[in-house]
């Protein structure tokens, strides 16, 4: 995989090295091929989604609206990335049970093509389609991004909690926030990730926002994989 797929924060570095990837599996289907039913995929109870999608117009009281921290969050979308002029784009899976564990899955029409699971003290991503993963610390992703990458920051940004990304001095990050009717409470719809030369942008969107609904955190690193240089 190449060097030049790392994105600039921790989270869309190994997100992108896969939408890249993704990208050209892309290219190379019709919308008319069928996916592969014995192919990996997380399934979700729609029953349970607070979509934010469905979000009601109506203006609630600022009294009702639920503001207490959160012991898990999850949802889903698509993001749509730039690397220097290269477009590419991938739907994900994220799922965080807060300062414990971080899962990032990466398809491309319902097909898994890459795995994160991160805690404080280790990162694993697994590449399925290149055949390869990483498992270590978080110097990996520091050594190329060549700013401080740890899992907080990684947590941050996909909890929107901008406070704790003041450290990034040559990022922008911003959240398009609303409060999601079903559970009143105030959240996001999309967020933005942009360098400050221009060239390496992130647009992630969000839907099917859920609240202290523990998800999937598992990862499996299969024996014929081979470790990212």
């Amino acid at each position: 995989m190449r060097k030049s797929l790392v994105l600039f924060v921790l989270s869309l570095s190994l997100l992108c090295s896969a939408c890249k990837v993704s990208h050209e599996v892309a290219q190379a289907r019709t919308e008319s091929q069928t996916v592969n039913p014995s192919t990996p995929s997380v399934s979700v109870n729609k029953e349970q989604n607070v979509s934010a999608d469905t979000v009601d117009k109506k203006v609630i009281a600022q009294n009702e609206i639920i503001d207490e921290p959160y012991q898990w969050v999850s949802y889903r979308g698509k993001a749509n990335i730039n690397l220097g002029g290269n477009p590419y784009s991938g739907n994900y899976f994220f799922v965080n049970r807060v300062d414990s564990i971080i899962y990032i899955n990466i398809n491309v029409f319902g097909v898994e093509v890459a795995r994160l699971v991160a805690t404080p003290n280790e990162v694993i991503f697994v590449n399925k389609l290149s055949y390869e993963y990483y498992k270590g610390d978080y110097s990996f992703v520091e050594r190329h991004l060549k700013i401080k990458a740890d899992f907080y920051s990684l947590q941050a940004i996909f909890n929107g909690w901008e406070d704790q990304l003041q450290q990034y001095s040559n990022v922008k990050f911003s959240y398009q926030r609303c409060t999601l009717q079903d559970v009143n409470r105030l959240f996001f719809t999309h967020f933005d990730v942009d360098m400050e030369d221009g060239k390496h942008t992130a647009k992630l969107d969000v839907t099917n926002v859920r609240f202290n609904m523990p998800g999937p955190t598992g990862i499996k690193i299969p024996e014929s994989f081979t470790p990212m240089k």
